[in-house]
């Protein structure tokens, strides 16, 4: 009994001097907790919420979190080693950590993207004045806030800015670059999106314009533009439609093909062609749906385009 107690003791010793292995201690995700015991990354202002707070850590001694109070422009993740990780036990194994917050509140001016920074301590007692002994930053991460349904803007009145004390939905995600679609050979989107960020004047509406090149059934190049945008879900985009197109270009299959041109040549026509909606169902893939049957935008437009055509996107 003695030896197998040795032996037992022995590993531990040796899994704990081993060279520990290739991961980062880090908060990866930060959610809504719902009374269904679901979880959501919808962060509602302006009501209490329990947080859940997880990520990975490089081995089993797991920190717990102290607080998370607003640090300037963001908020501040404060989290304390549970077990100092130079103790025996704290194997150097990958671990998963997760723990709840209960009744933190979003502020109205912290509606949009917030970020989060996230300091840990050898210190329960950590004073944020003087951050010092034993303190390590972790990677920081955003998190979306989102308006109480009463000051959600129900329309878009104005198509560019929503009224006085009303906000539009918060993006879930940033949606800026390149998308395609493998089964649309020669089309493309791309989307220039700028998020609303707290507490920012200057940026203090979420701005996206896109461009969606095709080609019509005779040849013709076309561009679908995607303007005067605003979110009407934190995952559903609606906004106004504009086509130009250009003449065929002179084209076909021979190689080398010298009456192909591809420098930029002034469009045709340009004109609005009705409204568009791109539904976000991850970070990497998205739903383009233009409605193309002449409808004028309305004022105040809250239902999706029902005609038209639809296309599944993946990021570049």
């Amino acid at each position: 009994m003695k030896n197998t107690a040795t032996l037992g003791f022995a590993l531990l010793c040796l899994l704990h001097s081993v060279a520990p292995v290739a991961a980062q201690d880090r908060v990866e995700d930060i959610q809504v907790l719902l009374p269904d015991g679901q979880l959501s990354r919808l962060i509602p202002a302006e009501q209490p919420v329990t947080l859940r707070i997880s990520g990975t850590w490089s081995h089993r001694c797991t920190p717990s979190v102290r607080s998370i109070n607003r640090n300037g422009p963001g908020r501040l993740l404060q989290l304390v080693h549970s077990v100092h990780p130079s103790a025996f036990i704290c194997i150097p194994v990958p671990t998963a950590f997760t723990q709840d917050v209960v009744g933190v509140r979003f502020d109205e001016d912290e509606i949009g993207v917030l970020s989060v920074a996230v300091a840990l301590t050898d210190f329960e007692a950590i004073d944020t004045r003087a951050l010092s002994q034993g303190l390590q930053w972790l990677p920081t991460l955003d998190i979306a806030v989102q308006p109480p349904p009463e000051k959600l803007v129900p329309a878009w009145p104005t198509a560019r800015e929503p009224p006085p004390g009303l906000y539009a939905a918060t993006a879930l995600y940033d949606i800026s670059g390149g998308w395609y679609a493998p089964e649309h050979s020669g089309s493309g989107l791309i989307l220039n999106h700028e998020p609303r960020r707290a507490r920012g004047v200057a940026a203090s509406v979420d701005t996206l314009w896109g461009s969606w090149a095709n080609f019509a059934t005779d040849g013709r190049p076309q561009w679908h533009l995607l303007s005067e945008t605003y979110w009407a879900s934190p995952t559903r985009l609606l906004g106004k439609v504009y086509r130009a197109e250009a003449e065929a270009v002179d084209c076909n299959a021979q190689f080398p093909n010298t009456a192909c041109g591809f420098g930029a040549r002034a469009a045709r026509s340009l004109q609005v062609v009705g409204i568009f909606e791109l539904d976000v169902t991850a970070p990497d893939a998205l739903t383009l749906t233009i409605d193309d049957s002449g409808t004028t935008l309305l004022q105040g437009l809250v239902q999706p385009p029902v005609e038209g055509y639809r296309v599944q996107l993946r990021r570049l």
